[in-house]
């Protein structure tokens, strides 16, 4: 078996929210990246390549990145999960209930190259403005004014002189 992830996996993942049990799920293998815990579940990002997921491990599978076999950036086959959308940030969030081992960690992220076709559109640079500022002196604006130098001293240098006045 190659060790590579799934072409588009992000975006079957995002289609298929949640597979039935009795419906085949395709073949989904993933890299995980930021592999971090998070009380007795870890989380990571789930990356096809070309596209990201925040993701979640089930407890049940904590076992598994604490004996080595689930690593940063190693890849996993996941058999069952279900996408969870935040409505608070607005984003979508994987929670993976089943998954096998394909590789242990491999040297780098993966990461497809994206082919951009040629439009007719041209985007120009965004162009500044700058705007001349004018002091005023009339008005109630706040006025600034340098800062004082700060001298510390001791309470023995302060007597001292007060004393020689």
């Amino acid at each position: 078996m190659a060790k590579s992830v799934t072409p588009d996996a992000i975006s079957t993942l995002l289609a298929n929210p949640s597979p039935d049990s009795s419906s085949e799920v395709p073949e989904i293998v993933v890299q995980v990246l930021d592999l971090k815990p998070t009380g007795s579940k870890y989380m990571f990002t789930a990356s096809d390549g070309k596209m990201k997921l925040k993701a979640l491990l089930q407890s049940s599978l904590s076992s598994e990145v604490m004996s080595g076999n689930i690593q940063n950036l190693g890849l996993i086959r996941i058999v069952d999960y279900t996408v969870n959308d935040i409505p608070t940030k607005n984003e979508k969030f994987l929670i993976v209930i089943k998954c096998e081992v394909v590789s242990p960690a491999i040297e780098e992220e993966i990461k497809t190259e994206v082919k951009i076709e040629e439009t007719g559109i041209i985007l120009k640079p965004k162009q500044e403005m700058y705007i001349k500022g004018e002091a005023r002196s009339e008005g109630t604006g706040i006025n600034l004014r340098p800062k004082q130098e700060l001298v510390a001293k001791s309470a023995a240098q302060i007597v001292h002189e007060q004393n020689e006045k």
